[in-house]
């Protein structure tokens, strides 16, 4: 359980814990209603520019994993306390602390796949270690919820402030570093034990060696599933690469990045996360909307908007998503990596995106408004599901036919691509949303805004990437 622990501070949790206050924060501080898509876009600035300070930062510093997500967890934690202390700060009619925050949370959060997956993969874990840790990333975010919940930020009756609630928040974050320093200190035992049984093993008979008696076979080499017995075995990842063209670097493109299996499972976590995180999340409030309307006409879904009763749904919906995509990830420990199916995973995802996009043009399954509000619920529902539960096995798989050295770099490449194609997808919506070309129901000035507010705010809070 260590791991789950140390993913309540490495993930996400400070991106969702932002945007669920920023009902209360529109209400207090100078921007309004505008506050959401200006501290959107601190965040998305935050995700677009950490590939490459990483990068640069690395080539120069050369720190091992283990410090970067220090880096990531301090950085959560600063978050915390910015949220905790300076919320409510301004200056000149803006809120610099809060932007400040949209983009520290942002730019930590992302080091989950820079940093925290391969530093996870390192040393022989269990491959299930990978699954606890993004499933504690989504286990913040269900907590927050449920904080949320009790709080109602925004609400007349607010049960307590916006700084108590990022206090609560920074407890998560510091038990997350507390099961970091302590995964450390084990490791640092097991590799002391690991160096005396080797030398142990250099005294030892040859036929105790042979029969496999030194002691120091470990649990994960009895669980290898078939891709990592062809990659122990030696040379079918060099045979592979040469075959394929990939055995010298390309510029910025590290050399096993052509690797067919690579290329597939870098794609398909890609294409996962943009669909999920980016896609889904940019039409939820129009599908909400129609939804939640008895007719599905634009008119409907402007009523519906007025009267709360899309907000109401959109709030079963996300409420119902964070649940399964915990559910998900914890599973996916119990899944083995050679149960990995692709094309399954893209119909998973694409056919509730079809199923929101025929509901956000006024599709009603059975001309029912009922039909239409649970089939918006299921479809998120199974979206996020096979987020959860895929996720963690792209990162684990994608890695397979290489030895255990170049394991983190791959493992760390296919993190680099979900980043990248994940903000260029966030830039385009966010322009798409800024420019009106989404609004795809005729609302007045006033309630646009608001939809545009509360959009900006769900769509630019980030993703797992868990």
């Amino acid at each position: 359980m260590l791991y789950l622990a140390f993913g309540l501070g490495s993930g996400w949790t400070l991106v969702d814990a932002l945007m669920i206050e920023v009902a209360r924060m529109g209400q207090t501080q100078p921007e309004g209603l505008a506050l959401a898509t200006i501290m959107g876009t601190a965040s998305t600035v935050g995700g677009t520019v950490v590939v490459p300070a990483f990068f640069w930062l690395q080539r120069r510093l050369q720190w091992p994993l283990s410090r970067w997500v220090w880096l990531a967890l301090v950085g959560q934690a600063l978050s915390a306390i910015i949220g905790a202390g300076f919320w409510n700060a301004t200056w000149h009619d803006t809120s610099p602390a809060l932007y400040a925050l949209g983009f520290l949370s942002s730019f930590a959060g992302n080091f989950q796949q820079l940093a925290v997956v391969p530093w996870v993969q390192e040393g022989g874990t269990e491959p299930s270690a990978v699954s606890w840790t993004m499933a504690g990333s989504n286990l913040g975010a269900v907590v927050c919820a449920i904080f949320g919940a009790i709080q109602k930020p925004g609400a007349p009756d607010q049960r307590f402030s916006v700084g108590t609630f990022f206090v609560m928040v920074l407890l998560l974050v510091v038990m997350g570093m507390a099961a970091f320093a302590t995964l450390l200190r084990r490791r640092a035992e097991a590799a002391r034990a690991a160096s005396l049984a080797s030398l142990s093993r250099a005294a030892a008979p040859p036929e105790a060696i042979r029969h496999g008696h030194d002691g120091t076979t470990s649990r994960r080499d009895a669980q290898q599933n078939d891709l990592v017995v062809r990659r122990a075995k030696g040379s079918g990842c060099g045979k592979a690469c040469k075959s394929a063209g990939c055995t010298h670097p390309r510029g910025w493109v590290p050399w096993f990045a052509t690797h067919p299996h690579v290329l597939r499972v870098t794609a398909v976590n890609a294409m996962l996360q943009l669909i999920c995180w980016i896609f889904l999340r940019s039409l939820m409030p129009y599908a909400c909307a129609h939804a939640a309307s008895k007719d599905g006409s634009d008119e409907g879904a402007a009523r519906a908007h007025a009267d709360q009763s899309a907000g109401e749904l959109q709030g079963y919906v996300v409420e119902a998503s964070l649940v399964t995509v915990f559910i998900g990830a914890a599973l996916s420990a119990y899944v083995p990596n050679k149960a990995v199916r692709l094309a399954p995973t893209l119909v998973a995802e694409l056919l509730p995106l079809a199923t929101l996009t025929a509901i956000s043009a006024g599709w009603h399954p059975f001309d029912s408004s009922a039909a239409a509000k649970a089939t918006l619920v299921l479809a998120a529902s199974v979206a996020r599901f096979t987020d959860g539960l895929v996720t963690p096995l792209l990162y684990r798989v994608v890695g397979d036919p290489f030895p255990e050295t170049e394991r983190q770099a791959v493992t760390q490449w296919a993190g680099v691509v979900a980043i990248v194609v994940g903000t260029l997808g966030t830039w385009v919506t966010f322009v798409l949303v800024s420019t009106g070309v989404m609004d795809m129901v005729e609302l007045d000035d006033d309630v646009v805004n608001g939809t545009n507010a509360t959009l900006n705010a769900t769509l630019l809070g980030g993703g797992d990437g868990t």
